[in-house]
């Protein structure tokens, strides 16, 4: 597994942490989603700065990731890059903000 691959992993895995640990981290709008969208959003981010920001493909993003090639792209042409890199994005996922 590369370095990359285990980064991405531990902050998936840190925002799920989180997630369930901090449930008040939320606004009240924001209450009502479910987590799933969480993790698409932050998913969709990582994907996002992999592809613009180290121009890596949509099917090498996703072998990264361990999602489906079709998920990485739907999640890709969802959202917009809010990010800009997996500093500032782990950051984010580490204090709880811009839930």
């Amino acid at each position: 597994m590369t370095k990359r691959k285990q980064k991405l992993e531990k902050y998936l895995k840190e925002l799920n942490e989180f997630n369930w640990h901090h449930p008040e981290a939320y606004d009240d709008e924001l209450k009502t989603q479910p987590i799933k969208n969480y993790q698409d959003y932050y998913l969709a981010q990582v994907a996002l700065i992999l592809v613009n920001n180290y121009l890596q493909s949509i099917e090498q993003v996703a072998e990264l990731v361990d999602r489906p090639v079709a998920t990485v792209h739907r999640l890709v042409r969802r959202y917009d890059q809010e990010f800009e890199n997996l500093e500032k994005l782990k950051e984010a996922i580490g204090n709880g903000k811009d839930w």
